[in-house]
Order: structure tokens, then C-alpha cells, then sequence
């Protein structure tokens, strides 16, 4: 992500309709004012007919910084075949953000056996460095030249193979005169804790690494992409920005979007929110989004047939999720006091988890009246969040979760239901 005036700009790697498989279709953009409402400009990069970004090839990890001397946006991306034995760094260029993007063809860095996941950094002074994570050998810092396009010397190796290797998912970042890398250990789709490292130069020495996030959450379920800086009037927040990805289904991968606390030379991302709010004149945090929460703990909160709860080390506000839900016993979660001040159309959101490779499905009914059956596609693991309508009257409300019909077939189990949660 990047700021060009008041309009910020997302770009990212396109995965629809892929499983777990993602050869590349293409990388799309979206401009936003406000960091909420996205819109959707158009492919930045397309594949070509042959060679590093054929539809044939993968694409990943995409990043975008603009150069003030030739005026041209440069995006880098990790190009590679799908058997990951190509692994170079991929470049192209464009007089305007979101493209169309020309590319400029792949490289390997220098001092490089392999060049994987990557991120970008543009410092204060217009230099610009690539973090290529080289497996096996450590996670390289490369100083770019100054039109971006290539490498112009490596300026600091973080790990190596006497120590613990490499860094996944680089991202920099500069804060209160320190710099910053946030990544993870190798572990390609499946979770792990990310952590950091700081120093006062990018050539270090670099501290740590120390965990970024509290122990046993895998950074909330997530992966660092990237760190955006939201600067204004009265300061600066820096939001945490994190690939929730699922590799039995990746074209249902998400994103955590967090704050993170910076305090002189550390950085820690010290708690799960469902919601923040932030100024995004003055830069700064607004007081806690207020939310309605409602979970299996909850008071008015039922569980009938063969619904159960369960402790749920994924579920960062409750600490557990309601199972068998549907199914040959009839399990049903009902959330009760769910208040309105006037008769009106809500979107709730239902935070779930959906381990089989397949979508489940469940049927959601709010007071009684006709449900309304949802698609719950999967997530593996980590969990994942699907909107919901909910018309409310004035006054207290019942939402009920339960099995559905689909074609006229029963599905079995809906799936596994940690909380759901409207905006207050």
C-alpha cells in the first residue's frame, strides 16, 4: 500500500478462484480516501504470453514505491515457476499508480542463491532498499540504485545458517529514528509468530529477533505484508498489515489490519481489536471503537440439540467457539438482547472456523422470521469473519445460527461459531 496525496493506494496479488494452486492472474489496485471504501481501478499487471509473467508462472508479494527523480512508480514482485526453482526478483515501471504497469524483466541479487518473499522500503532521503528472503542463507537488505530499477550493493544479511536462517514475508518500516523489520520463520502457508529486529541504520547491527505479538496468537493469525504509516496534523500511527492466508483455499485468504505500539526502539502488536478507529487528519488513534459482542459466554447466549462449546486457542476475544452446529443432532446458537434503537438493517459480522477444504453453510434467522442461508467458505485453522444482514426491530432481538439446506439436501455441520459482532 502507498499515499499519493489523500489517496491511498492497494495493490495485491490476484487469487480468484484458486485453491491451492496460484499461478498468476494478475495484480489489481484500489484507491481509497479513507482507508474503508475501496475502488477498484483495474489490473496494475497482467500476465503476457510468455516468459516470467506468463499466466503459467506465480507472482507474489507485489510492492509499489514512487521514485521523485524519473517520476515513475516501481513495483517489485517475486517471480517464479511453480516448482519455486526460478525464484528471482521481478520489476516493472509506470507513470501512474495504479498502471497499466510495463515490466521490466527479473534479476537475481547479488550474493543470491534464491531470491523469495521480498519488501520494499523507501526512506526519508529518497533511498530505496529490497529485503529478498534468500532460503538457507539469511534475508538480504540491498541498497537500490537511484532509478530503482536494480540493485546497488547489499548493505546487511539478517540470519543466516548458523543462526535462524531467514526471515519470511520481509517488511521495513522507520519509526522514531529506528528501523524496523517485522517477518516470520519459514513455514510457507502454515502459521508462526512473526517477530522484529531494530537498528539505527539499515547496514545494523539489528536487535532480536523478539516477538511481535502475544505468545500462542501466530501474530493474531497472520503474516506481515506490510506497515503503513498514517501521518498527520498532530503524529503518526503505524498500522500493522497482515496476510491471513489460507492454503487449502487462497482465494479466500484475508487481512488483519492492526495498530501497533511503538515505544523508541520496540514495536509490539499488543492486543486483538475488532475494530479501531483512527484520525486520519491528525494521525493519530481515536478513542476505542465501541462493538457489540456476543459469544458463547455470553449472558443470553443458548445452545440447544447437539451444540456444544469448546475452548478455541484462534478465538482472540472469547477464548472459545460453539461446535456441531446443524448436523444429524439439530444444533443451534441463539444470541439473545440484541438490542435496536428502531427498527433497522444491520450488517453483523460472524467470526467462524471452517477447517474441511469445502464451504459450509448455515442458516441464519433473526427473531423467528425466515433465515437466511450463508456461505461460510473455508479457513483453515486460523478462522475468518463473513457479513451478515440482520433486520432488527425496535427493542431486544434473537439472532439464531443453525444447520441449512442447500438444493434441497441437508449440509450436515454448519461451521464451528466464535461470536458475532455488530458496530455499536
Amino acid at each position: 500500500m502507498f499515499q499519493v496525496g489523500d489517496t491511498y493506494y492497494w495493490v495485491g496479488e490476484d487469487k480468484t478462484g484458486e485453491t491451492t494452486s496460484g499461478t498468476f492472474q494478475n495484480v489489481k489496485c484500489y484507491s481509497s480516501k479513507n482507508l474503508q471504501s475501496w475502488h477498484f481501478e483495474g489490473n496494475a499487471l497482467s500476465p503476457q504470453p510468455t516468459g516470467d509473467i506468463a499466466a503459467s508462472q506465480v507472482v507474489e508479494r507485489p510492492k509499489v514505491i514512487f521514485n521523485d527523480t524519473t517520476k515513475q512508480y516501481v513495483m517489485y514482485m517475486h517471480v517464479d515457476n511453480t516448482s519455486y526453482s526460478f525464484a528471482k526478483v521481478g520489476v516493472a515501471t509506470s507513470t501512474t499508480p495504479c498502471g497499466p504497469y510495463t515490466y521490466q524483466g527479473s534479476f537475481m541479487p547479488p550474493n543470491s542463491s534464491s531470491s523469495r518473499d521480498m519488501g520494499l522500503f523507501k526512506d526519508d532521503d529518497g533511498t530505496a532498499y529490497l529485503l529478498s528472503e534468500d532460503r538457507g542463507v539469511g534475508t538480504h537488505i540491498y541498497k537500490l540504485t537511484s532509478d530503482y530499477l536494480s540493485v546497488d550493493s547489499l548493505v546487511y544479511t539478517i540470519g543466516g545458517p548458523n543462526q535462524w536462517v531467514a526471515l519470511e514475508a520481509p517488511t521495513m518500516f522507520k519509526a522514531n529514528g529506528y528501523y524496523f523489520v517485522i517477518g516470520s520463520g519459514l513455514t510457507g502457508w502454515n502459521l508462526n509468530g512473526n517477530f522484529y529486529m531494530a537498528a539505527s541504520t539499515p547496514a545494523g547491527p539489528w536487535t532480536g529477533p523478539t516477538a511481535l505479538a502475544p505468545s500462542g496468537t501466530n501474530t493474531f493469525s497472520s503474516q506481515a505484508t506490510y506497515v503503513l504509516p498514517v501521518t498527520g496534523s498532530s503524529g503518526t500511527t503505524y498500522m500493522y498489515m497482515g496476510d491471513r492466508w489460507n492454503g487449502n483455499y487462497l482465494q479466500n485468504s484475508s487481512y488483519v489490519w492492526l495498530p501497533l505500539a511503538v515505544n523508541g526502539g520496540t514495536v509490539r502488536l499488543p492486543q486483538w481489536d475488532n475494530a479501531f478507529g483512527m484520525d486520519l487528519t491528525t494521525g493519530l488513534l481515536q478513542p476505542a471503537v465501541s462493538t457489540l459482542d456476543y459469544d458463547a459466554t455470553s449472558p443470553g447466549t443458548s445452545l440447544s440439540g447437539g451444540a456444544g462449546s469448546y475452548s478455541c486457542s484462534q478465538c482472540f476475544m472469547s477464548g472459545s467457539a460453539v461446535g456441531y452446529i446443524g448436523g444429524p443432532g439439530n444444533g443451534t446458537m441463539t444470541f439473545s438482547g440484541i438490542n435496536a434503537q428502531s427498527p433497522i438493517t444491520e450488517i453483523a459480522y460472524i467470526s467462524y472456523i471452517n477447517n474441511d477444504p469445502n464451504p459450509r453453510y448455515a442458516t441464519v434467522t433473526t427473531n423467528g422470521n425466515t433465515g437466511v442461508v450463508v456461505t461460510f467458505p473455508p479457513t483453515g485453522t486460523y478462522g475468518g469473519t463473513v457479513p451478515v444482514p440482520l433486520s432488527l426491530m425496535a427493542g431486544a432481538n434473537s439472532v439464531s445460527i443453525s444447520g441449512a439446506t442447500v438444493s434441497g439436501q441437508s449440509t450436515s455441520y454448519a461451521p464451528d461459531v466464535e461470536e458475532l459482532f455488530l458496530d455499536n
